[in-house]
């Protein structure tokens, strides 16, 4: 028995660069379903503003609340619980698909 493996990266950073805008949103994208599912949800305000973007450079997970980053990262009274990342990383293998698919051209 033998495997044979094919180094195809120049190929996947070519058609990365070429769609990375398209990768990147739909990363946000199924991103958010992760982020939605893990959201502390007390009064509602906190899941209803969580929002979710590509751009050329990344995909971006925000939450407009004021008060979103005092629970995400905690403060002295409260323990963080960061939601966001455990939602993203939930998420990771479809967000991996996503890209695969976004990149098919």
């Amino acid at each position: 028995m033998s495997q044979t493996y094919i180094n195809n990266s120049k190929e996947f950073y070519r058609l990365f660069e070429a769609n990375k805008l398209r990768a990147h949103t739909s990363m946000a994208e199924v991103g958010l379903e992760g982020v939605q599912e893990e959201t502390p949800v007390q009064t509602g305000m906190l899941k209803g503003n969580n929002i979710a973007y590509g751009k050329e450079d990344a995909a971006y997970w925000e939450n407009q609340t004021e008060y979103a980053a005092y629970v995400h990262m905690g403060t002295y009274k409260q323990a963080a619980n960061p939601w966001i990342i455990r939602g993203v990383m939930k998420k990771s293998s479809q967000i991996i698909r996503a890209v695969i698919n976004a990149l098919k051209v």
